[in-house]
């Protein structure tokens, strides 16, 4: 039975190998009927690799002179020379979403509000996955609230925990809104926010933030914290006096008892004292 599935097999084999050699011999008979047409099909096949090959190579020196302009502009020493040098970079359609993050950031520092929301917008209508997106959505909050358009703030920092909840930018919002509250003059909203911002991120340089904006509103509208307001406790009723005592019997005066007198000898009587004679009264003189 092994003998006739190897000999089967060798035959499988054998049998392939001759329809390989006729498939060769095949190609090779067309190709030398019409060479013109096999001719162009190699010829585009060259080109197409010789187009990727220069395309890629295009790229990487487009994306490493894109990225030596990037390091050049972060090297500058002012922020107003940075923003320009990262401009000119993000201006190319090769620009990255750190680049034209970088540029937002910059023209933020250095107070040009336009170009910074520009910059922010573009960032995340261009490349809304990049990392970078949670970061300018909060920037573009930060300067509506700046402008004093505290409704477009809340809807960027409110935005930021919905789209975003488990961003390191959506942990630090609470403090962000409470700011706006504040501003408003929502004085309730903006202790709850603050309150929230302690307890959703303990120990950060956003709670200590919060703490101290909470012991500031404390001092000066102590209304706001009703629970912390000392409350005189419920007087106790006084224990009723303890029932006096039944008064004791009076006892004698054992000071004002007769004194008894016991004779030294019983048997002797004792003497009678008699009575001293008055004397005789003296003889009236002549």
């Amino acid at each position: 039975m092994a003998k006739k599935q190897k000999g089967s097999r060798v035959k499988e084999i054998l049998s392939t190998s001759r329809d390989a050699e006729g498939e060769i011999k095949s190609f090779w008979q067309s190709v030398q009927e019409k060479p013109w047409h096999y001719g162009i099909g190699a010829a585009v096949i060259v080109a197409a690799i010789l187009f990727t090959v220069g395309y890629q190579q295009h790229t990487a020196k487009a994306k490493r002179e894109l990225y030596t302009t990037y390091v050049k502009a972060l090297e500058a020493d002012e922020p107003a020379e940075q923003a320009k040098q990262l401009e000119a970079a993000a201006a190319t359609g090769a620009a990255s979403p750190e680049i034209i993050y970088m540029l937002g950031e910059t023209a933020l520092k250095v107070g040009e509000y336009d170009k910074a929301k520009a910059a922010f917008e573009r960032l995340r209508q261009e490349f809304p996955d990049a990392r970078h997106v949670p970061d300018a959505v909060e920037a573009i909050g930060f300067i509506a609230q700046e402008n004093e358009d505290y409704e477009g703030a809340l809807k960027a920092y409110n935005e930021i925990i919905e789209k975003w909840p488990q961003s390191f930018a959506a942990r630090r919002q609470p403090l962000n809104i409470a700011r706006v509250r504040e501003a408003q003059g929502d004085l309730a909203a903006a202790v709850q926010a603050y309150q929230d911002q302690t307890l959703q991120f303990p120990g950060s340089s956003v709670a200590q933030e919060s703490e101290a904006a909470l012991a500031r509103l404390r001092d000066s509208h102590p209304d706001l914290f009703p629970e912390e307001t000392p409350q005189t406790p419920p007087e106790t009723p006084a224990a009723p006096a303890p029932e006096a005592a039944p008064a004791a019997e009076e006892l004698p005066d054992v000071t004002s008892a007769p004194k008894l007198t016991i004779p030294a000898d019983p048997a002797a009587a004792p003497a009678e004292q008699t009575a001293a004679p008055e004397p005789a009264p003296a003889a009236s003189q002549q």
